[in-house]
C-alpha cells in the first residue's frame, strides 16, 4: 500500500505527462489534502479524474467524495445496485462491477472473476477515453457532464433523475456515443 503523498505524486505526474483520464481505484475514510491538491492540479490540466466509490456498502470513500472527482459506484450486470458499493450525494454514475472477468492469477487460471467499484470505475474511465476520441474539443468539465447525461435512468425510481445509489444512472456507451453534437 502507498501513502496519500505517493498517490498525489502519481496524479501530478500523470497530469504533467499529458494524461486526459486518470483512474483512482483506491480509497480511504479519511480526507487527504495532498490528494485533493493533486486532483485540483489535474483538473487544472484538463484531466477527468475518475474515482472508485469504495466497497464497504456505506458512504463514499475518499477521493471518490472529492467534489472535483468523478465518482463511480457498482451495479450488477442486470443493473441492480451492488450491496457492497459505497453511495452518497457525490456519486456521479454507476457501471457493472460484479462478477467481472479480469487478467489476474490464481492457481487454476490466468483469469480471475472479481467484483468491486474499481472495475466499474475502469469501465467509466474507458468511456471517458472514448468521449475524448469522439469529441476531442470537449474539455474535462464538458466530458464529465456528457458522462452524467449518458447514464441510463433506473426504472422504479419515479421521475427522479438522480439517486444516491445510482448517481445519474448506469453508464451507457451508446448513449454517450449518440449524445449528439456535444
Amino acid at each position: 500500500t502507498g501513502s496519500g503523498s505517493d498517490a498525489a505524486s502519481g496524479i501530478t505526474w500523470a497530469a504533467d505527462s499529458g494524461a486526459k483520464i486518470l483512474n483512482l481505484s483506491f480509497g480511504s475514510e479519511d480526507y487527504s489534502s495532498s490528494i485533493h491538491d493533486a486532483i485540483v492540479y489535474a483538473r487544472s490540466k484538463d484531466c477527468v479524474v475518475v474515482a472508485a466509490a469504495g466497497n464497504e456498502g456505506t458512504s463514499l470513500s475518499y477521493p471518490a467524495r472529492d467534489p472535483l472527482a468523478f465518482s463511480v459506484g457498482s451495479v450488477s450486470l442486470s443493473g441492480v445496485h451492488s450491496s457492497f458499493s459505497n453511495y452518497g450525494g457525490e456519486l456521479d454514475l454507476t457501471a457493472p462491477g460484479e462478477d467481472l472477468i479480469s487478467a489476474g492469477h490464481n492457481s487454476n487460471s490466468s483469469y480471475v472473476q472479481a467484483s468491486g467499484t474499481s472495475g466499474a470505475a475502469a469501465e467509466v474511465s474507458g468511456m471517458a477515453a472514448l468521449g475524448v476520441i469522439w469529441n476531442s474539443s470537449a474539455n474535462s468539465g464538458e466530458l464529465m457532464q456528457f458522462l452524467r447525461e449518458s447514464g441510463e435512468k433506473v426504472s422504479g425510481l419515479g421521475s427522479s433523475t438522480y439517486n444516491d445509489y445510482y448517481g445519474w444512472g448506469v453508464a451507457n456507451y451508446e448513449r454517450l456515443q449518440t449524445h449528439g453534437e456535444y
